[in-house]
């Protein structure tokens, strides 16, 4: 697909349907309906982020009740910093190229599309909302910085970070910046 929705006004049922069905997350059913919640305000998100609740044509048991939707932000001045550092690029590249090889559980990704030209990018992902979110804005508690580090020394032990630099192509991620497992 290599025009997508920029927006969650843009989404329809029937772009649902085809981003599931392409991705395999469902086969004969279709999305019927949906509904729409901002799950993103006043978290620190540097993106707009809805979780869709999907009501589809037939009962399957397998496909998802409801997604995660992420787009770039909206605003255009926030959306321009966003292209001058590369986040939104970087995003897309790591569920679509990395995220498979880091070590960890990361959400399903059904769609994910980065617009080079307007900085627009998508990501639609598997609702993983029965977590805990921690406000990134906020102090955290020893327990939440504990299980922090222990991800990130997952995803370094793995050779994580050593495939990231080495697979995204013209970021602005400095192979020195970051420390990598080298043996």
């Amino acid at each position: 697909m290599s025009d997508f929705p920029r927006t969650f006004d843009e989404i329809t049922p029937g772009w649902l349907t085809q981003v599931l069905h392409e991705s395999g997350a469902i086969n004969g059913e279709r999305v019927d309906s949906f509904e729409s919640t901002n799950i993103g305000d006043d978290q620190g998100l540097q993106g707009d982020v809805s979780r869709i609740s999907l009501t589809h044509d037939s009962a399957a048991p397998d496909a998802p009740e409801s997604l995660v939707i992420k787009f770039s932000l909206a605003d255009d001045k926030r959306r321009v910093w966003q292209i001058q550092n590369g986040n939104s690029e970087r995003e897309v590249m790591f569920y679509s190229e990395l995220a498979a090889d880091v070590g960890m559980a990361v959400p399903s990704v059904y769609f994910s599309q980065f617009d080079s030209d307007s900085g627009h990018m998508n990501i639609v992902q598997q609702d993983v909302g029965r977590f805990r979110a921690v406000d990134q804005s906020d102090d955290c508690s020893f327990d939440d910085a504990t299980t922090t580090l222990n991800s990130l020394a997952q995803i370094i032990a793995s050779g994580g970070t050593q495939i990231a630099c080495s697979t995204i192509r013209g970021s602005r991620i400095s192979p020195t910046a970051i420390n990598s497992n080298q043996t």
